[in-house]
């Protein structure tokens, strides 16, 4: 570990010895005055160098979602709060007030934030499992001796046992020693010294305690003592003993009982010997009682408790904090002066406002205090009146302090609701939809077997198309050139062109040996070439149905594909045309596999389990996979991002280009902030029938999905401030000569300028100087304004081959005056055309050679000499394509 870290804190430690009169007495006197905030949090812990409660606080909480929170432990006021990541959760902060440790419950990671200033730093995943997939935190310690040290006891989701092993993080890094994940250790403590690490099983009924060793390379087990904790609980580490929710104290290394406090339940322990005492809250009740005889002293009620009461923790002197399931908290102040009644707030009800802007809106309100001896009181609140409040949930929290210290503290909620969306409902039955941005049509597959394009603004048809069969499953090429319809229960697919909807190619999918023909479950068009599709093939009337995918270029399956049984029921290409991705939805591995693509068809690259659960349909935008279950995912580090508080499996449409997500569950449509994960708005969709699926984007962040009862729902939402497109300027059709067998490197000039942000970045599918391989291929750019708004356009580049090169050289020959020599050379590279058709390549090599000769020995004679030069090097150029 750091040795010049441990001398800081050692000199520091000493410095505080100095500084601070240890084990001062605070006298409990009378009924603690008990401030009340409602704030939904999951979890509390105080820091006695900064004197801050720091609170972590779920995406659910509007405002504060998904962020840290300080507290001031007086007042109960905010004095800061910092966004760390999806669904913070269990906190741990240094012995020298340093650093912040939080679990990120969405993330599967661990989130450090530097103190006092929280600032939050180095964020580091926890690992996964082969199986149970990636690892949360259950419990988590800091090094008494090393600020950098965290040990983490580890769970998986979902399974029992839910135990993963308990590891040592430094500064990010997972030493190599752990302990094995039948050695429960579901709860820990550092003891007195950063080498001794204590566990408890608190999760199957060996209830064992554990003793571990913490050393430079991890973590071991000593042994486990069965009996010394009954009952499953929580532990607390103070003075060389600890501390059980049961009641139970024990000797942790002599292994003995001490002694057992006669508590009502197994609440939330917080033991303060410093002062002679121990806490237990049970209920509504919270009791003090003597650590030297384990009897109860004295019995303190709490009133306005809701839910379950937790994190019991101590915030200076004999005063406490601790928070319920019902989103409150509560600081208990125990106070020797004569006034010890606190103020009395008045604040508003909660607030529902309109929003005037795409920011939100300006919300004035009026708080005030009164206390029975001070009389008027300023009331401090967070968020201050008249301050902008973003669309959706935000709670404001307002303070109150009287002369005499006592503090009040009160919540209430501001809804600011943005504009509600114009929903046009079209009677049509389909069976999937797909959005043209080229065409800007929406196009629906119909049970009746036609392709039917829809004008988004209205509704209206606009065309339609018979495919020759029932058309179900879409896919659309990123030029908007061809959407490929799955033929239901033909076993086919046919090609479309667009925007004429013309039907094109048709090609059967082929057939398994046992189940017979193959049906498509899932269909994505490669995102540089629009003659190629990668299909989820799915097998009838067995089980597994998944029959693995393929790739079927020009309608002719490519030989490599992946195995079925288990694999990829759906499919996502990623960033670029090499890499798919795949999830199994089908059974219980819940695999997510990334897979390879190529001139010879798909192969599975690795599989990891568990990374996504159950999520029955997942989506990919902006180098993240969106899944239905609310996980997002780092998909080329295969690691947990986030998790969006969806509650339930839906429909999901990620529009990270505007910062949104939508999630669409029965008639409640979400939208979410896409870069803190938390809800914005709720939206409700009337007159639904049926079951929603096919949920698309149209132009903007406009929607559309479909229902089993045959509707076709456009949600459009007002346009607000800038609403017109950056303007692309992008190279026409480019035509080049490829330079060797793999293309050639091709350069152009994307840019876009917005009339109000003035240039703008652009994306293109095929970056600027990248390799282009012979043949045609759409390059597709796109540019987006900071209002949101998307212009998109593409262009061609055309790499010729050897057959097409030498053809061009031939016409150049043909212009020669000198009709010996002309008919000599042309017929040298009609014979190499020839050789390439027949697959000899080393005929033409040899012809092209007898080429270059004659040419040079002619040049500046019977060919001008900068004639010759030219076509020397169009014959080098096309042997070295050739590969000669």
């Amino acid at each position: 570990m750091h040795t010049a870290r441990l001398l800081l804190l050692a000199a520091l430690a000493g410095l505080f010895c100095l500084a601070g009169p240890a084990g001062a007495s605070h006298a409990v006197t009378g009924t603690p005055v008990v401030t009340r905030l409602m704030l939904p949090t999951s979890d509390l812990v105080f820091d006695p160098l900064s004197n801050r409660l720091y609170a972590s606080v779920p995406s659910g909480a509007g405002t504060f979602g998904n962020r840290v929170v300080a507290l001031d432990p007086a007042s109960g006021g905010v004095v800061a709060s910092a966004f760390v990541g999806s669904e913070p959760g269990k906190l741990a902060v240094s012995a020298d007030g340093q650093y912040l440790y939080v679990a990120l419950d969405g993330a599967a990671a661990v989130r450090r934030v530097a103190l006092p200033s929280l600032t939050p730093g180095l964020q580091f995943a926890l690992g996964s499992t082969a199986s149970n997939g990636p690892l949360f935190v259950e419990d988590l310690e800091v090094s008494p001796d090393d600020a950098g040290v965290l040990a983490v006891s580890r769970r998986n989701v979902g399974f029992s046992q839910r135990h993963e092993g308990v590891a040592i993080y430094d500064d990010g890094v997972k030493l190599p020693d752990e302990t094995s994940r039948f050695g429960i250790s579901n709860v820990i403590e550092f003891g007195s010294s950063a080498s001794r690490l204590y566990g408890y099983n608190s999760e199957i009924s060996e209830f064992g305690f554990r003793r571990m060793t913490v050393g430079p390379s991890g973590v071991s087990s000593v042994d486990a003592t069965r009996g010394l904790i009954p009952n499953p609980g929580d532990i607390e580490f103070d003075a060389g003993r600890i501390y059980a929710t049961t009641g139970r104290v024990i000797d942790p290394e002599g292994l003995s009982v001490l002694g057992t406090f006669p508590f009502p339940s197994a609440g939330p322990v917080e033991p303060d010997t410093a002062h002679g005492r121990v806490f237990e809250l049970s209920g509504a009740t919270l009791g003090e009682y003597d650590p030297s005889t384990f009897t109860l002293r004295q019995s303190y009620p709490v009133a306005g408790i809701s839910g379950t009461p937790a994190s019991l923790v101590g915030i200076g002197g004999s005063d406490l904090a601790f928070r319920t399931s019902a989103d409150q908290v509560f600081l208990v102040h125990f106070r020797d002066a004569a006034d010890t009644t606190p103020p009395t707030l008045s604040l508003p009800g909660d607030l529902a406002v309109d929003a005037t802007g795409s920011a939100g809106a300006a919300v004035t309100y009026t708080a005030s205090a009164t206390d029975d001896v001070d009389g008027a009181l300023p009331a401090s609140c967070v968020p201050g009146s008249g301050s902008v409040f973003p669309i959706g949930r935000s709670r404001v929290v307002c303070t109150a302090t009287d002369h005499a210290g006592n503090a009040a503290a009160g919540s209430f909620a501001v809804t600011v609701s943005g504009p509600q969306p114009t929903v046009v409902q079209v009677g049509l039955a389909t069976n999937d939809l797909a959005y043209d941005p080229f065409s800007q049509k929406l196009y629906a597959s119909t049970p009746a077997g036609d392709v039917v394009a829809i004008d988004p603004a209205s509704g209206g048809v606009t065309g339609s198309a018979p495919v020759g069969g029932a058309a179900g499953k879409l896919a659309l090429s990123a030029d908007g050139t061809s959407l490929y319809v799955a033929l239901t229960g033909a076993s086919a697919v046919r090609r479309v062109s667009l925007p004429s909807l013309k039907p094109g190619l048709a090609f059967a999918l082929g057939s398994d040996p046992f189940a017979g023909p193959y049906e498509v479950q899932d269909m994505e068009v490669l995102p540089t070439d629009p003659g190629a599709v990668a299909v989820s093939r799915t097998r009838a009337g067995v089980s597994p149905r998944h029959g693995g995918v393929a790739i079927y270029e020009e309608g002719v399956k490519l030989p490599n594909q992946t195995p079925d049984h288990t694999g990829s029921n759906v499919i996502e290409f990623g960033a670029s045309a090499s890499r798919l991705y795949g999830q199994n939805t089908e059974t219980s591995e819940f695999g997510f596999r990334r897979m390879a693509v190529d001139a010879d068809g798909v192969t599975v690259q690795d599989v990891t389990q568990q990374l996504i659960n159950g999520s029955p349909d997942i989506e990919f935008d902006a180098g993240r996979i969106y899944a239905t279950g609310g996980r997002t995912i780092d998909p080329e580090a295969r690691t947990l991002l986030a998790t969006f508080p969806f509650g339930s499996n839906g429909l999901i449409e990620p529009d990270t280009a505007h910062g949104k997500l939508f999630h669409l569950n029965g008639g409640t449509l979400s939208e979410f902030d896409s870069s803190t994960f938390t809800l914005r708005q709720l939206y409700v969709i009337s007159g639904i029938s049926g079951t929603p699926s096919s949920l698309v984007q149209m132009a903007r962040s406009d929607l559309a999905f479909r229902t089993s009862a045959n509707q076709v729902f456009l949600v459009h939402f007002p346009a607000s401030g800038d609403v017109t497109s950056p303007v692309l300027s992008l190279p026409g059709d480019l035509t080049v000569d490829a330079t060797r067998r793999l293309g050639v490197r091709v350069s152009y000039t994307a840019s876009a300028t917005d009339e109000t942000d003035g240039a703008v970045p652009v994306t293109c599918s095929r970056a600027s100087d990248s390799r282009f391989p012979i043949g045609t291929r759409i390059v597709t750019c796109s540019a987006t304004d900071v209002a949101g708004n998307v212009a998109v356009g593409a262009f061609r580049v055309r790499v010729l081959g050897a057959d097409e090169q030498i053809t061009s050289l031939l016409a150049d020959v043909q212009t020669l005056t000198n009709e010996a020599l002309r008919q000599s050379l042309g017929a040298m590279l009609a014979d190499a055309a020839a050789a390439l058709d027949s697959d000899l390549a080393s005929r033409a090599c040899s012809k092209l050679q007898q080429f270059l000769r004659e040419v040079r020995l002619r040049s500046g004679s019977k060919i001008p000499a900068s004639t010759a030069s030219e076509w020397i090097v169009d014959a080098k150029r096309i042997r070295a394509v050739i590969g000669c």
